[in-house]
């Protein structure tokens, strides 16, 4: 990865995408996991809240660590939108086919 706009496959198992910096996927240029299923793989942003963890809302409030998780089941694609910088809307975006769970993200 690194830079957004990357495809992501785990394989078989219990997986783990990490993420070190807000550029690594953001709006306009997302990565994308195809193979993304709840309960047993992980998206780990803790390299970016560095300990303060996420705060998700169903809209932005303008708070830093913001997080809208959401899902549309008739095209099974989910999203995580983060607003790190506090400014009212995401600067971290990514996609997920399959959805995703609030326990599957780690902050």
């Amino acid at each position: 990865g690194g830079g957004g706009a990357d495809q992501l496959w785990g394989g078989a198992g219990n997986d783990t995408f990490v993420y070190g910096a807000s550029s690594d996927s953001r709006p306009g240029a997302a990565d994308r996991i195809f193979d993304f299923t709840s309960g047993s793989d992980k998206i780990d942003l803790s390299g970016i809240t560095k300990g303060a963890g996420l705060s998700f809302v169903n809209a932005f409030t303008g708070h830093t660590g913001d997080a809208v998780l959401s899902y549309t089941s008739g095209t099974n694609l989910g999203t995580l939108a983060v607003d790190f910088s506090g400014h009212g809307v995401a600067d971290f975006l990514v996609t997920t086919v399959g959805q995703a769970a609030i326990s599957d993200i780690v902050a």
